[in-house]
């Protein structure tokens, strides 16, 4: 009878997700038998899962196969298969294509660099790295959209929602950079709109800014800001500042910077016996190894960031509103006492603080439901404050004999295209790949760099992640706003 009952078993082989799935259950104290019953597998099946439970987890944690990958196998050439996926991602982030030919050089590029002999980039190898990593081709334009909007939605519904499973509204984050070009005025419009400011000269009146803020709106971070200059005259005597300060002689925003900064976030919630989850996009900048206690740093899928980020759904627009909303002032109280307008970096850093204190619960709100990743009260679903500088622009597009088809939108738009974080080189990912594996437990084919290698943590977080990808073409460097 029980034999007969056992052949009624059919073998399924369950995908990584499912079997990630199973042992939450199994931990909710759940009975196995009565999970084995709900999958249709026999006991022994739930059984040999949760003997393999390290090395599911530290496939999920680490992103190292995609969710539905049912075989728990990882190539023969792990280094150059995370260093290839770790450029992949590097390039989705900035939606560039991606084909099969550029991975497969990237492969022999990063093969060489790693001292690895013996590794053939072909096309099995090629097709074996896409089912791994669960990678499929779709065509540039508008199916492209609809696939980074399938893959957002995806996200939404199952890696946010266990994600987010033990932290309130309150404790969810989102950061992100924005690039600001502080001294433009109204008639430079034109000129600077759509410059990404690589760190040329228009980089010593720049500068970048970090935001982060929770999901109600009832918690806004202290704006980090960075300049060009350390200490630049107009703050030599300067006893504080209204946000933090950070210099970088291209005003970009750094993997040592972002690190000091959750650090400095970590130690803020620790004494304060508070844990968070921050979400941000995986530019370069943000591919760091600290060892934190008190924030869990959690990176958007590289092809959807657009579709996904709360900031920038409009938080970033409504700061940079209220900021030109104020430099637009100024300009009207010199234009009409016949003085000239300057804004120097400590004035800058005022303002946009100010800007930022400025943009209301009921904004950051509307912009985390766009987002899709929370679900608010009818009553927030009004319509978000905008700083309404109509009737000024209007004059101070007659007093400065501008065009007049330049808009207060073109104005507070300008320098969303400038970049806020240099490209991830050969060298860094080569580097974070082989720190990544050996904390992971992996093959490290390199131990002498590893020990030189200055590290705080544990692994970086989800630093393996990727979602789809179209064809690829060669790239600028993160951008501040998609």
């Amino acid at each position: 009878m029980s034999s007969g009952s056992s052949a009624k078993k059919k073998r399924r082989q369950f995908s990584l997700k499912e079997k990630v799935d199973i042992l939450s259950q199994v931990d909710a104290s759940k009975k196995q038998i009565h999970i084995a019953n709900e999958m249709g597998v026999a006991p022994s099946t739930v059984a040999t899962i949760l003997k393999d439970r390290q090395n599911i987890l530290e496939l999920h944690r680490g992103s190292q196969l995609a969710p539905s990958r049912k075989r728990l196998r990882l190539g023969n050439f792990q280094e150059v298969d995370a260093a290839v996926l770790t450029w992949f991602k590097d390039a989705r982030s900035q939606n560039v294509p991606v084909s099969g030919p550029m991975l497969q050089e990237k492969a022999r590029q990063f093969a060489d660099a790693l001292d690895i002999t013996g590794f053939e980039a072909s096309a099995g190898w090629l097709h074996r790295f896409r089912e791994r990593n669960g990678i499929t081709w779709q065509v540039v334009s508008g199916e492209e959209k609809a696939a980074d909007a399938a893959s957002a939605a995806a996200w939404r519904d199952e890696k946010f929602r266990e994600i987010i499973a033990s932290y309130s509204e309150d404790d969810i984050f989102n950061a992100d950079e924005m690039a600001f070009f502080y001294q433009m005025l109204p008639d430079k419009t034109m000129h600077f709109k759509g410059n990404s400011c690589k760190g040329g000269k228009q980089s010593k009146v720049r500068i970048t800014v970090l935001l982060c803020c929770n999901s109600t709106g009832t918690k806004k971070l202290k704006p980090l800001v960075i300049g060009k200059y350390k200490k630049p005259r107009c703050m030599r005597n300067v006893v504080s500042l209204p946000c933090d300060y950070r210099a970088n002689s291209r005003v970009w925003m750094t993997r040592e910077l972002f690190s000091e900064w959750l650090l400095k976030v970590d130690d803020e919630m620790r004494s304060a016996g508070r844990k968070i989850l921050i979400i941000a996009d995986n530019c370069s900048a943000h591919l760091v190894n600290v060892r934190l206690t008190n924030v869990q740093l959690e990176f958007l899928p590289s092809n959807c960031t657009s579709l996904l980020q709360p900031l920038d759904q409009g938080i970033i627009k409504s700061v940079k509103a209220h900021y030109r909303t104020r430099l637009v002032q100024r300009l009207l109280i010199n234009l009409r006492m016949k003085l000239p307008t300057s804004i120097n970096v400590r004035q800058a850093t005022e303002m946009v603080t100010g800007a930022w204190w400025s943009v209301t619960s009921t904004t950051i709100q509307n912009c985390w439901r766009k987002a899709g990743l929370v679900v608010m009260p009818s009553e927030s679903e009004q319509g978000s404050e905008e700083s309404d500088a109509s009737g000024m622009w209007q004059e101070v597009v007659e007093r400065l004999a501008m065009d007049a088809s330049v808009t207060f939108e073109d104005y507070v738009q300008c320098d969303d295209e400038a970049c806020t974080s240099a490209k991830l080189t050969t060298d860094d990912i080569v580097s974070a790949v082989r720190v990544t594996l050996c904390s992971l437990g992996t093959r490290c084919s390199n131990q002498a760099l590893l020990q030189e290698t200055r590290v705080r943590c544990v692994p970086m977080p989800r630093l393996l992640s990727l979602n789809q990808s179209p064809q690829y073409s060669d790239r600028a460097p993160t951008t501040g706003q998609v």
